[in-house]
């Protein structure tokens, strides 16, 4: 399996990840990772963002949709972490 960043070879991907998370990229085995290991990890890693972001920059209020035309109010996210901040 390749690894493949908006056009970013397979090896740069590899060192990016390994300068953010030196601590878990030894555990990464790109070869042999399932879709369920993928998503768990990705899971993890916007949690620890999320987390750890500030949320400095909070977007306008923003017409929320569960569905194409199924409005469900509105929201207020982080523009970095993409966490929910506030609802009406």
């Amino acid at each position: 399996m390749s690894v493949l960043i908006k056009g970013i070879s397979s090896m740069k991907a590899k060192f990016a990840i390994k300068s953010v998370y030196p601590e878990d990229y030894e555990d990464i085995n790109f070869e042999e990772e399932n879709i369920k290991q993928m998503r768990d990890r990705h899971k993890k890693e916007i949690e620890e963002l999320q987390t750890s972001c500030k949320h400095e920059r909070i977007s306008d209020w923003l017409d929320y949709m569960w569905a194409p035309g199924h409005f469900m109010g509105k929201k207020k996210h982080c523009l970095t972490c993409d966490k929910v901040m506030e609802s009406k």
